[in-house]
């Protein structure tokens, strides 16, 4: 169970508290970068600013991420992003680097699924 920071105010996290815990096995840590030039970035990588709007919803700690259990690279997750929202033509994809529906187990982390389904 890792340590998450939730942006209330964005609709993916309606009824979420600003803290909350999620499963994570094997998750995803995304970074929401601006897709400003970087050298170790090739340009064929990076999307132009202008049609980007990517918006971080939840984020893991920035310290004390491990919540219960234990955790193998700590220092990777910290202050990354675990839940975005990213404009894709039309549409929007959500990524969730977490296990929002494990069996029933992370109450907490059901509101998130429910809302990117609305």
């Amino acid at each position: 169970m890792l340590r998450l920071r939730f942006d209330a105010t964005q609709p993916l996290a309606w009824g979420m508290p600003e803290e909350a815990f999620a499963f994570v096995e094997g998750g995803s840590a995304f970074e929401a970068d601006s897709g400003e030039e970087r050298p170790d970035r090739p340009a064929a990588t990076r999307a132009p600013l202008a049609n980007d709007p990517r918006t971080t919803v939840a984020r893991f700690a920035e310290r004390d991420v491990l919540y219960s259990g234990w955790l193998l690279g700590e220092s990777r997750l910290k202050g990354k992003a675990a839940l975005m929202e990213v404009a894709l033509g039309q549409g929007r994809v959500v990524l969730i680097g977490f296990r929002a529906q494990f069996r029933g187990q992370p109450h907490g982390t059901f509101k998130v699924l429910f809302n990117a389904l609305m």
